[in-house]
C-alpha cells in the first residue's frame, strides 16, 4: 500500500472504513473514490485495501455513527490516547504499539505469600526479598523450579495411605 494513500499527514480525508463506503453501506467504486478524495493510487491498491477489511469490522462500521474525526485533523502529529499518553503518528513504531500493548497492570499481591503469612509471620519487604532472590540462590533449574513451586504453595505431593 503506498503511503499516498493513507499517509498520516495527508490523510486526505480517509480515516476509518465508514469514508470508505457510501450511504448505502457499500465500498465505494475505484472511480467514487478516485473523485472524492482524488489519492494518486491504482484501483488494485484500493480493491486490495478493500478486501483486507474483515467482514466483522465492516459490519460494525455499518453499524457505528461517525466518530470525533477532530483528533486526526489537527495539524500535530500527537494521537492522545490517555491522559498520560500521547503517540507521536509520524514517528511511531510497531514496537510502540508492542509496548504499549505489552504493559503488565497486575496490583494484585502474589497468592503464595498471602497463604503463607496465615501460618507465618513474614513482612512483605521479607516476600519482596525472597521473589528477587530466587534466581541468585542456585544455578539448577530442577532446584530454582522447586524453590518457586515451594513459595507459590504448588508443589504436587503424593499420599501415602
Amino acid at each position: 500500500m503506498e503511503s499516498r494513500f493513507l499517509s498520516v499527514n495527508g490523510l486526505k480525508g480517509i480515516i476509518s472504513i465508514k469514508d470508505l463506503l457510501t450511504e448505502n453501506g457499500n465500498f465505494l467504486t475505484f472511480q467514487e473514490f478516485s473523485v472524492k478524495y482524488s489519492c494518486q493510487t491504482n484501483f488494485l491498491q484500493y480493491y486490495q485495501v478493500v478486501s483486507a477489511i474483515p467482514k466483522h469490522l465492516l459490519s460494525i462500521a455499518k453499524q457505528t455513527d461517525d466518530f470525533k474525526k477532530s483528533c486526526f485533523n489537527s495539524n500535530d502529529d500527537t494521537l492522545p490516547l490517555s491522559e498520560t499518553v500521547q503517540i507521536n503518528l509520524g514517528k511511531v513504531k510497531s514496537r510502540d504499539f508492542y509496548k504499549l500493548l505489552n504493559v503488565k497492570t497486575r496490583n494484585e499481591d502474589h497468592t503464595g505469600p498471602l497463604r503463607w503469612s496465615r501460618n507465618l509471620s513474614i513482612h512483605s519487604d521479607t516476600w519482596s526479598k525472597i521473589f528477587k532472590s530466587l534466581k541468585n540462590i542456585c544455578r539448577d533449574a530442577k532446584l530454582n523450579e522447586f524453590q518457586f513451586k515451594f513459595i507459590h504453595r504448588t508443589i504436587v505431593k503424593q499420599r501415602i495411605v
